[in-house]
């Protein structure tokens, strides 16, 4: 019979990340051992494991976990081993940066030090994480779509839930208090106004719309959209750069988008609850990107990472070879999103003919591109 310890981390297991000591010793399988009188620990080296495989409590703790470590106690539990046992998976968990299981009890332990993440220090401005799909589907309007979006939430990024949330400002509802339940019901009856949603930091803004009715109006071709903005310094911490990739990807498979993003953003503020992007950024920028749920095609700066559903996919031939494909959607992104390196020079720009044209920004004014995979952007 054994004790068994489980270590989920953001980082391998390393021998160096042992003390050293009488009856400490080094195998030549990159395990390690502890050994007493009558019992042993051993350290297993770690295996790295999917995304899909870790539990909701466990991935909600500490984000970016890519490792599961076993720590096995073999021999007499003695109280001093099961002490010894304790301390030790903790101690290596901190370094790892992890958590420790005990599946005997089913109690999750998170390490004094390892914490989801560090609040970045006070700025006038900062830079954000933009996360961005437009879809044409109903995936939002139906009440099982609406579940599984939060529950996404939950699981990946429970800080993009709302502290409050409403029809406007400041929001009536606590989420606290109403739950998930009272949350689904409000989007399914404000998906198509504005929501007043604050998330936790370090998610600093999420924003759903599903305007009706969707495609041609008389300002333009409009979509359903998702934007989800994440404090850029995120980046730098720890399993936050991997586990905001993975997110990104779960939520495209989930939306079904015609186009998604992933661009940093400068000059925004923050007061109270509430996060906004300076004026001046927005006109400088705007001629450039594409803003809210009005579709104009594909930007002329690509940002950090962008997924293509089948219509673009057609269309941009030299992206799909650079492109990774999975569950029939196309993916390319830098190497790292911490950096200033725009995606164009890793794919290189869009053909002229779909990306979106500078002009008057809503109306009949604005212009669209030559090609255009979708009904025409305005009623007739």
């Amino acid at each position: 019979m054994s004790y068994d310890l489980e270590i989920w981390s953001v980082r391998p297991f390393e021998p160096a990340f042992m003390r050293r000591g009488k009856g400490a010793e080094h195998s030549a399988r990159n395990d390690y051992t502890i050994s007493g009188n009558g019992w042993q620990i051993v350290i297993n080296s770690s295996d790295k494991i999917l995304p899909e495989d870790i539990d909701t409590e466990i991935s909600a703790a500490v984000p970016g976990i890519r490792y599961l470590t076993e720590v096995n106690l073999e021999g007499a539990a003695t109280k001093q081993a099961l002490k010894l046992l304790q301390s030790t998976s903790k101690e290596i968990a901190k370094r790892m940066h992890g958590v420790v299981l005990d599946p005997q009890s089913d109690r999750i332990t998170t390490p004094s030090g390892v914490t989801r993440f560090i609040p970045a220090k006070k700025e006038k401005t900062f830079s954000v994480l933009n996360l961005s799909w437009w879809f044409l589907n109903d995936v939002m309007l139906k009440e099982k779509g609406r579940v599984s979006f939060l529950s996404l939430l939950q699981k990946l990024l429970p800080e993009a839930l709302p502290k409050r949330y409403g029809e406007y400002e400041p929001p009536q509802y606590l989420f606290a208090k109403t739950g998930v339940k009272h949350l689904e019901r409000f989007m399914g009856r404000h998906l198509d106004d504005v929501m007043a949603w604050y998330p936790n930091r370090p998610v600093t803004t999420v924003e759903v719309r599903c305007p009706k009715p969707l495609g041609p109006s008389d300002r333009g071709f409009r979509t359903n959209s998702l934007e989800i903005q994440v404090e850029r310094s995120m980046l730098t911490q720890p399993g936050w750069a991997e586990h905001l990739r993975h997110f990104w990807r779960e939520m495209t498979f989930l939306l079904q988008p015609i186009y998604g993003e992933v661009r940093s953003e400068g000059g925004y503020t923050r007061s109270g609850g509430t996060v906004w992007m300076t004026a001046n950024s927005i006109q400088t920028k705007y001629p450039f990107t594409t803003r809210s749920f009005f579709w104009r095609g594909v930007p002329r700066r690509l940002g950090h990472a962008v997924v293509l559903g089948k219509k673009y996919q057609a269309l941009w031939p030299s992206f799909m070879k650079k492109a990774t494909r999975e569950g029939g959607f196309a993916f390319a992104s830098t190497a790292a999103w911490s950096e200033k390196t725009d995606l164009l020079k890793v794919v290189g720009p869009a053909p002229k003919a779909i990306t979106l044209l500078p002009g008057e920004g809503l109306g009949r004014k604005q212009k669209y591109p030559r090609i255009w995979p979708f009904d025409s952007p305005f009623e007739n």
